[in-house]
């Protein structure tokens, strides 16, 4: 089988990991999800080679220095994601296809590094609407998680409410 890939790519919310998460449901013997890297400590039950591979900012820097990802991209000063090229290498070993599940920014990276070998979709969602309140939802989840442990978090700690609802706030003008 040759090396291929499928490159799954929207904004957060728009429903690509429920698309991809179907899709591996169908395929568990010929198609295998790309677990990224990343700088960020993990969140409730994730698992370090589950839904990432976890390292330091140090380390991602030295990985990066040693030209071990297919892309990287730092999204916050210390924060990085990227793919690993070992990870590519793990796939196809076992003769499966890869699938993506990134930002918009990582799918281009992706789609230039393989080139005829990847197939790139796009997922737009439903309705600005419907991409808004799953957008805060996800917020409210990854925030309650947070909230109160995270100095850097303080602005978004005022704008939720205890009860987990959000006060209006200028930080929050989709909200």
């Amino acid at each position: 089988m040759d090396n291929k890939v499928l490159i799954f790519s929207a904004p957060s919310g728009s429903g690509k990991s429920t698309i991809v998460n179907h899709i591996l449901g169908l395929y568990p013997d010929s198609m295998e999800f790309s677990v990224s890297a990343t700088s960020r400590p993990p969140r409730g039950e994730e698992q370090d080679g589950r839904e990432y591979y976890f390292l330091t900012a140090e380390k991602f820097r030295q990985m990066i220095d040693e030209d071990k990802f297919v892309e990287y991209e730092e999204v916050y000063e210390g924060r990085f994601y990227g793919t690993l090229k070992s990870e590519c290498e793990r796939i196809w070993g076992a003769g499966h296809v890869i699938i993506f599940d990134v930002d918009v920014k990582g799918g281009v990276s992706l789609k230039k590094y393989f080139g005829d070998a990847a197939l790139s979709i796009f997922i737009k969602a439903p309705s600005v609407e419907v991409l808004r309140e799953r957008l805060i939802k996800h917020i409210k989840t990854v925030v309650g998680h947070y909230k109160g442990q995270v100095h850097g978090w303080d602005v978004v700690n005022e704008a939720i409410m205890d009860d987990g609802s959000f006060r209006k706030s200028p930080y929050f003008n989709l909200l």
